[in-house]
Protein backbone atom coordinates (compact mmCIF):
# COMPACT_ATOMS: atom_id res chain seq x y z
CA UNK A 1 0.00 0.00 0.00
CA UNK A 2 1.42 3.42 -0.99
CA UNK A 3 1.43 6.37 1.45
CA UNK A 4 -1.36 9.15 1.18
CA UNK A 5 -0.91 11.42 -1.77
CA UNK A 6 1.32 9.37 -3.29
CA UNK A 7 0.49 8.48 -6.97
CA UNK A 8 2.54 6.08 -9.55
CA UNK A 9 2.72 6.42 -13.04
CA UNK A 10 5.78 3.97 -14.04
CA UNK A 11 7.04 0.47 -13.32
CA UNK A 12 10.01 2.61 -12.11
CA UNK A 13 8.32 5.03 -9.83
CA UNK A 14 6.44 1.79 -8.18
CA UNK A 15 9.86 0.46 -7.30
CA UNK A 16 11.33 3.11 -5.95
CA UNK A 17 8.37 3.68 -3.89
CA UNK A 18 8.33 0.28 -2.55
CA UNK A 19 11.71 0.58 -1.69
CA UNK A 20 11.82 4.18 0.20
CA UNK A 21 13.43 3.14 3.86
CA UNK A 22 10.08 4.25 5.51
CA UNK A 23 8.14 1.41 3.64
CA UNK A 24 10.88 -0.95 4.15
CA UNK A 25 10.85 -0.48 7.79
CA UNK A 26 6.80 -0.42 7.95
CA UNK A 27 5.94 -3.38 5.73
CA UNK A 28 9.40 -5.75 7.07
CA UNK A 29 10.56 -3.99 10.34
CA UNK A 30 8.98 -6.81 12.71
CA UNK A 31 10.71 -9.52 10.61
CA UNK A 32 13.69 -11.59 12.02
CA UNK A 33 16.89 -11.54 9.70
CA UNK A 34 19.45 -13.57 10.60
CA UNK A 35 23.23 -12.59 10.36
CA UNK A 36 25.69 -14.93 9.85
CA UNK A 37 29.84 -14.95 9.79
CA UNK A 38 31.18 -17.79 7.69
CA UNK A 39 34.91 -17.00 7.61
CA UNK A 40 37.46 -19.25 8.37
CA UNK A 41 37.92 -18.14 12.51
CA UNK A 42 33.63 -18.11 13.31
CA UNK A 43 30.54 -19.16 11.97
CA UNK A 44 28.23 -17.03 14.53
CA UNK A 45 24.96 -16.79 13.72
CA UNK A 46 22.55 -13.51 15.12
CA UNK A 47 18.76 -12.92 14.97
CA UNK A 48 17.90 -9.29 14.82
CA UNK A 49 14.47 -7.69 13.59
CA UNK A 50 14.81 -5.82 10.51
CA UNK A 51 14.14 -2.64 11.94
CA UNK A 52 17.03 -3.22 14.36
CA UNK A 53 19.41 -4.03 11.43
CA UNK A 54 18.76 -0.49 9.36
CA UNK A 55 18.65 1.33 12.48
CA UNK A 56 21.80 0.32 14.26
CA UNK A 57 24.38 -1.68 12.31
CA UNK A 58 23.94 -0.45 9.16
CA UNK A 59 24.48 3.25 7.58
CA UNK A 60 24.80 5.04 3.97
CA UNK A 61 27.36 3.78 1.72
CA UNK A 62 29.68 6.27 -0.01
CA UNK A 63 29.49 6.45 -3.65
CA UNK A 64 32.52 5.12 -4.13
CA UNK A 65 32.83 2.20 -2.29
CA UNK A 66 32.57 -0.88 -4.24
CA UNK A 67 30.44 -3.49 -2.73
CA UNK A 68 31.14 -7.26 -2.94
CA UNK A 69 33.66 -6.80 -5.93
CA UNK A 70 30.70 -5.06 -7.84
CA UNK A 71 31.22 -1.69 -10.08
CA UNK A 72 31.10 1.62 -7.76
CA UNK A 73 27.66 3.26 -7.44
CA UNK A 74 28.91 6.11 -9.79
CA UNK A 75 30.18 3.76 -12.50
CA UNK A 76 26.94 2.19 -12.54
CA UNK A 77 24.88 5.70 -12.37
CA UNK A 78 24.23 5.58 -16.22
CA UNK A 79 23.07 1.91 -16.28
CA UNK A 80 20.39 2.75 -13.72
CA UNK A 81 19.59 5.87 -15.44
CA UNK A 82 18.43 4.02 -18.54
CA UNK A 83 16.54 1.72 -16.20
CA UNK A 84 14.33 4.13 -14.79
CA UNK A 85 13.65 6.27 -17.93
Amino acid sequence: MLGVNQTVSSPPQLFRALCRRERLLSDWGHTTVRLSSANSYSYEKRDVSFEHYCGKMVGPQRLDTKANGMRRASESAPDFERQTT
